[in-house]
């Protein structure tokens, strides 16, 4: 199996009188950078130029004349060349369908084919294909121009405060809103829906009435099962009841606050207690250690001077049982005067130990007493919390809701009888209606699906994008713009967020006919989408948001040929090594100066 290669545009070059320039293109993202008037808008006005637009990209005194863009195009190449303030545009193609020669910019003329025949056909379509141009089914030939507004977003358009799907002439839209059909579903125009006949008419008339007839019905039952749960109390009452109630469970709540606050605290002294008397407790076991070590000194050195005392009644000349030796009597005298002083100094070691043991046990007592108050004081706070506060809370609580309920079931009973109001108006409206003529109306023929996924696609890149209300955005079927908090974009920013917005909502549509579409037009181009700055609007755009943009333009090339213009002094600091990155200097010292080789600013 062939795999064929990604169509994308490869080259832009313009010549004129030995002169050249050419900028290379990327499959994926391609960021164009540098300071104002380096060419970089005219890179996007070029290619635009060779869809068929009539606005001149440079001007004449630039001494550069001809336009060439190379598109690659299932492995073959299709190449576009067009000379400055003329209509002809030459065609040379190595693919199949579509043949080399002059094609004409504008609509087809009396020898010449469209430009229009071309691109279509390098996105997959084989012309000619009509589409509805207008309300009274009207048609006409589509061509690239008639949905390229989409794909090509210009500076000028990027802020713009309305749709920056639909084309700005209200003349246009219809046609380009079937052209979108045809490129996502192929929509196939001819079975547009016909007139409605007196029959169907009639057949969907009594569907409709039977349908409201059965729900009024519904709803009356409904409405007389809520009547019976109310008395004749008023709601202004029942307010009143419930302010009065919610400020005693406002004070009751602070008491419980306050309460629980005591309890915690006499859990912390208690806590201290216990750790003071755990330290207490083992001091006062070393103590009886010690006492016990001072009794074995005591009992020995008595036992030594008991002996000593016998041994002085016994005469010199007697001889120790030991080592046989004389006894000597003076040298009794001196040991026994050594074992005494040790045992008057243990003597009053054991009595201050004594004392300093009894101050301890009356400080563990003092402790165990306060520890015992603490506990009792506990537990009356805990009881007041559980069968006082706790209880009350609860009471108060419920009743606040059953006054709420009461006044959400007056509500109910309220809006069924707007219902069955506005339902017995429909009938009537019904039963008057007029056999009006049937007009085309684009947006009714979109699936529901469409407009469900651009809303997810518009919440999913704004989401990524680091925006914290993205949950609040919709794409408008009405507006076919995006919807923030239920209100236009303008009504609540600026014209950086406005140009950041609309970028998003390319980007959704981007993604849809990147999963969905039969023909996918394969390139973007989006010239400033931060352009607020750019005009030196004040920042409502945060840098995170743009980082996140820039980031997304990355994380989303598998979607298609992207290429984003912006000014330098705007652009996020990103890591753009895996990218096509391109930078005009506006310096001829170093880089390149910018896309038109020799043209200066002053230029």
């Amino acid at each position: 199996m062939i795999i064929m290669e990604a169509s994308y545009l490869k080259k832009l070059t313009v010549t004129g009188i030995h002169k050249k320039s050419e900028i290379n293109f990327n499959k994926g993202l391609n960021i164009i950078t540098g300071p104002s008037n380096v060419g970089k808008t005219c890179i996007v006005k070029c290619i635009d130029y060779l869809t068929g637009s009539s606005s001149l990209p440079f001007s004449p005194s630039t001494h550069y004349n001809t336009i060439t863009l190379e598109i690659s195009v299932d492995d073959s190449l299709v190449i576009l060349s067009r000379n400055l303030e003329e209509d002809t545009i030459i065609v040379e193609s190595t693919l199949p369908s579509i043949l080399s020669g002059e094609y004409y910019s504008k609509n087809k003329s009396k020898n010449k084919e469209p430009i229009s025949n071309v691109w279509l056909q390098v996105f997959g379509i084989t012309p000619p294909v009509t589409v509805v141009k207008n309300k009274n089914f009207k048609t006409q030939k589509l061509g690239v121009r008639t949905f390229i507004n989409s794909w090509i977003i210009h500076e000028n358009d990027m802020n713009r405060p309305t749709s920056i799907l639909l084309p700005q002439m209200p003349n246009q839209r219809t046609a380009y809103l079937s052209a979108l059909l045809y490129l996502l579903y192929g929509k196939d125009f001819s079975e547009i829906k016909k007139q409605e006949s007196a029959e169907e008419r009639k057949i969907r008339h009594d569907s409709v009435k039977n349908y409201i007839s059965s729900k009024i019905v519904q709803f009356n039952e409904h409405h007389n099962r809520l009547a019976k749960e109310l008395d004749q109390k008023s709601v202004i009452d029942i307010e009143t009841e419930i302010d009065q109630l919610s400020e005693k469970l406002h004070n009751l709540r602070n008491t419980l606050t306050s309460t629980n606050s005591k309890h915690e605290n006499l859990l912390q002294q208690i806590a201290k207690i216990d750790s003071e008397l755990s330290e207490k407790s083992v001091l006062l076991n070393r103590f009886n250690e010690l006492s016990s070590q001072y009794q074995s000194d005591f009992n020995r050195l008595s036992f030594i001077v008991e002996s000593h005392n016998e041994l002085a009644n016994v005469a010199d000349s007697a001889l120790c049982p030991v080592c046989n030796n004389h006894i000597n009597q003076d040298s009794l005298e001196h040991h026994l005067d050594s074992f005494s002083e040790e045992l008057t100094t243990l003597i009053s070691k054991i009595e201050t130990l004594n004392k300093t043991n009894t101050d301890l046990q009356q400080n563990i007592s003092v402790l165990l007493e306060s520890k015992t108050n603490l506990e009792q004081q506990k537990k009356m706070i805990s009881a007041e919390i559980d069968n006082i506060l706790l209880p009350d809370e609860k009471k108060l609580s419920y009743r606040i809701q059953q006054y709420k309920s009461y006044i959400k079931t007056k509500s109910d009973i309220e809006t069924i009888n707007r219902l069955v109001e506005n339902w017995s108006q429909d009938i009537d409206d019904l039963e008057n209606e007029k056999n009006e003529k049937v007009e085309y109306l684009p947006k009714d023929e979109y699936p529901a699906q469409f407009w469900q996924y651009m809303t997810k696609n518009i919440q999913s890149i704004l989401a990524e994008c680091a925006f914290d209300k993205a949950s609040f955005s919709r794409f408008d079927r009405k507006e076919f713009d995006i919807m923030l908090m239920n209100e236009k974009k303008i009504a609540r920013y600026g014209k950086g967020f406005i140009a950041y917005l609309n970028t998003v909502v390319v980007l959704a549509l981007r993604k849809i006919f990147s999963q969905q579409a039969q023909y996918k037009p394969f390139f973007y181009i989006f010239d400033t989408p931060l352009l607020g700055l750019d005009e030196g609007e004040k920042n409502d755009t945060p840098e995170s948001m743009q980082i996140a943009l820039f980031e997304y333009f990355k994380s989303s090339a598998y979607e298609g040929q992207l290429i984003v213009i912006e000014n330098s002094r705007n652009l996020p600091k990103l890591n753009y090594n895996d990218i096509n990155y391109i930078e005009f200097t506006k310096n001829h010292s170093y880089g390149r100066y910018g896309f038109l080789n020799g043209v200066d600013d002053e230029q």
